[in-house]
């Protein structure tokens, strides 16, 4: 079986060339690599010339020694303690490498050289006060011993004596100054490393101030609004006035919602906690809602909606509708946010089916507006940065729906395209590949326009005012109302009395929602059977089916949504 270069490319660059691994361990392997030639070269010289085989021997054990130790650390993933057991190994077999070549007759002697050379490149900071004056020592002791006549005398002519001088004292020297080469390129490399972090700290602190500073600008600016709005409601007698003003708090509301939940995504990206849920659904009811919520958008600005759907696209389709439908909406809302006349359309085309069933579906959104520069089309995907700032100043918006609209498509296994001529306008292409879905449930005979009489409606929450709102909306719509502010007074509740449908906070003091559902679910009591919505803030990416997989019949995020509270009521609590 052939091996290819880019297969040893991969092995070198994670064996020994990893910039991941600690210095001292790249230093290391790299000193194996090049005094494993070292002592090939050697050993080959020696064969040659000749020399006594005891002085061919210590090459070739060393040559062996430093495969061993390459393996061993490479195989068993424990570097550094291979690295430190080599090093002091090194102690030993320098000195009896010194005496095989000849001791104090020959130039050997500038393997301490290289020992200290060693030492100084593969050891951390503390281990160089260590391993060096060991080294130092025992230096000075085999060469005293040596001296004395105490060691072995190699038996070496004058020839071979001028024979090892030559080669090893020049082949020693050659590796010592690649080593100290090595030594300097990792440093440098290591520096250049350090440089670039820090440039690319210093890149994201500016962009993360100047996104903070946006922040406080895109939250304050909807809360001024929402609490500048309620005091004019309070002083105000004019009807169709305070419905006005109503009207301009949900909108802020909404807006308010959106950064909060475009912080949120990008948090869960930055944290690698991005969940793609997948599950049937209606394509038909997707694009639906997309064109019905762009559709007001540009009324509000004056701007045409032109929508294709082509009609070969399955009605029920299988993915996660949620983050399609979000970076559609993204992306739409960009198109009409930077368009100030003209057209924003949308059109979705079934480009292709496979035998095994998956539908490659384009969507194709097209704007009239401002366009995008050349300067700033590469950086559409960068998080915290707005576009041609200077000329987009006054738009809202907090930069990161394209960063996130990008992670979510390569989390699907889509892929967008942007082609945008400055001043003209811009189109943006997202393809995504679907397989065939089936309906869940057939909910046409729920009247979701009928009010709640007759349903018995549990709402245990710590904060009173969500209790009161949420009593109100329900009550309005006819519902019969308990409230509870902890999960002990729910229990005692749930035990003596029976309810259609129980609302169910979890983030409450002393017993949390899952906690008091696990319970009430063993109380075997009147309420065993009933359906339990899990209604809470956590609106996280993957709560919803985190809850069910607990066993919760439903899920309602806050804010709450007055439309589909009273669908799941009437879903959950009459169908009971």
């Amino acid at each position: 079986m052939s091996i290819s270069k880019e297969k040893i490319n991969e092995f070198l660059n994670k064996s020994f060339l990893d910039r991941n691994k600690p210095i001292e361990i790249r230093l290391w392997y790299y000193f194996i690599i090049v005094e494993a030639v070292w002592s090939l070269l050697n050993c080959i010289i020696c064969a040659v010339l000749q020399i006594p085989f005891i002085v061919t021997s210590a090459f070739l054990f060393t040559f062996v020694f430093l495969i061993v130790f390459a393996l061993l650390g490479l195989l068993t993933r424990k570097h550094d303690l291979v690295r430190k057991i080599y090093l002091a190994s090194m102690l030993i077999a320098i000195p009896l490498n010194w005496i095989n070549i000849g001791g104090p007759k020959t130039s050997g002697g500038i393997l301490f050289i290289c020992e200290i050379v060693i030492f100084i490149m593969c050891t951390k900071s503390r281990e160089i006060f260590v391993f060096v004056p060991i080294s130092l020592f025992l230096t000075g002791a085999v060469q005293s011993m040596s001296a004395r006549g105490v060691l072995p005398d190699i038996p070496l002519t004058e020839i071979h004596i001028r024979q090892i001088n030559s080669f090893v004292g020049l082949s020693t020297s050659v590796m010592i100054a690649l080593l100290l080469l090595g030594h300097k390129y990792e440093y440098i490399a290591e520096r250049d490393r350090a440089l670039e972090s820090e440039r690319n700290l210093e890149k994201s602190n500016s962009l993360q101030k100047n996104f903070l500073a946006n922040m406080s600008h895109e939250i304050r600016s909807p809360l001024g609004i929402v609490m500048g709005f309620n005091n004019l409601i309070k002083d105000s007698t004019d009807i169709d006035q305070i419905h006005q003003y109503s009207n301009d708090i949900t909108y802020a509301g909404t807006t308010l919602l959106t950064v909060i939940n475009d912080i949120l995504d990008y948090s869960k990206i930055e944290s690698g906690k991005l969940d793609i849920i997948e599950d049937s659904y209606s394509f038909e009811a997707l694009t639906s809602s997309i064109m019905r919520e762009i559709d007001l958008k540009c009324r509000d600005k004056g701007l045409s909606f032109i929508t294709k759907i082509d009609s070969k696209i399955p009605n029920y389709l299988y993915g996660d509708n949620v983050r399609i439908k979000q970076c559609l909406l993204n992306v739409l809302s960009n198109a009409v946010k930077y368009t100030d006349k003209g057209t924003v359309s949308l059109s979705a085309d079934l480009k292709g089916q496979t035998d095994d069933g998956v539908y490659s579906i384009e969507f194709k959104v097209e704007d009239t507006g401002k366009g995008i520069s050349k300067e700033a089309l590469p950086n559409i995907f960068s998080a915290f940065q707005r576009l041609d700032e200077g000329m987009n100043r006054g738009i809202e918006g907090t930069g990161l729906g394209m960063a996130i609209t990008k992670n979510l498509l390569d989390e699907m296994h889509g892929t967008i395209d942007i082609q945008s001529e400055f001043g003209v306008g811009t189109t943006i292409t997202i393809r995504l590949d679907q397989t065939l879905g089936e309906a869940k449930y057939d909910d046409t005979g729920i009247d979701f326009k009928a009010d709640l009489s007759g349903i018995n409606v549990l709402v245990v929450d710590d904060t009173t005012l969500n209790l009161t709102l949420v009593r109100k909306l329900l009550e309005k719509e006819g519902a019969s109302v308990t409230t509870c502010d902890n999960g002990k007074e729910c229990l005692s509740i749930v035990a003596a009395q029976k309810f259609d449908i129980i609302l169910l906070d979890h983030m409450m003091p002393e017993m949390n929602g899952v906690e008091v559902y696990g319970r009430m679910k063993g109380q075997n009591g009147p309420n065993s059977n009933t359906p339990v919505v899990m209604l809470t803030a956590n609106a996280m990416a993957g709560a919803a089916q985190e809850y069910l997989e607990m066993g919760f019949d439903g899920y309602l995020s806050k804010p709450i949504s007055q439309k589909e509270l009273k669908k799941t009521v009437i879903r959950l609590g009459r169908h009971y």
